[in-house]
């Protein structure tokens, strides 16, 4: 059985806010999420959240894939969200500006070192500008600052334009 809602899962950001607030399906706060190094990965019907600055992953069980798949969504909107509150309130020396750039493969390339982008927080990767959803890792892994694309449901070709959307 499901213990997250898409619906009210998140906290609203107040003004002021530093952390993130995960409530469960009973309205109680589970989960605190204090670094925006968090990488958020959709796997089935789980939203999983990696923090650089613990070791345990924490995982949101959702009623169906789909849900989880939105839920990751919002839960990137919201940690953008604290990041650009605390820019505007003189912290942006703490959070990085988030940035995109773009790279253009080789045909068939799906191995990409992206170490020189100095990433801290992976948020959305595009293709011919179009976000690609995540699910289930079906459609590229991002792990040590290397990008996998996994030829699904496309290979890549010359002509196609990634743009990585990252803190």
């Amino acid at each position: 059985m499901a213990n997250y809602k898409k619906e009210n899962f998140i906290s609203p950001v107040q003004a002021g806010d530093d952390v993130l607030k995960i409530k469960n399906k009973q309205n109680i706060t589970t989960y605190l999420i204090r670094d925006v190094k968090c990488t958020v990965i959709e796997s089935g019907v789980n939203v999983i959240i990696k923090q650089d600055s613990q070791a345990k992953e924490i995982i949101l069980d959702f009623s169906t894939a789909i849900e989880a798949k939105e839920a990751g969504v919002l839960l990137r909107t919201a940690l953008k969200s604290i990041v650009d509150m605390l820019e505007t309130n003189g912290m942006n020396n703490i959070f990085a500006d988030v940035r995109t750039s773009s790279i253009t493969p080789t045909a068939n390339q799906t191995v990409f070192d992206l170490s020189s982008l100095n990433i801290r927080f992976l948020i959305n990767i595009y293709i011919n500008n179009q976000i690609i959803i995540n699910t289930n890792n079906s459609r590229y892994t991002y792990s040590n600052s290397v990008l996998t694309w996994l030829n699904q449901p496309f290979t890549l070709d010359e002509f196609d334009t990634i743009q990585i959307q990252y803190l």
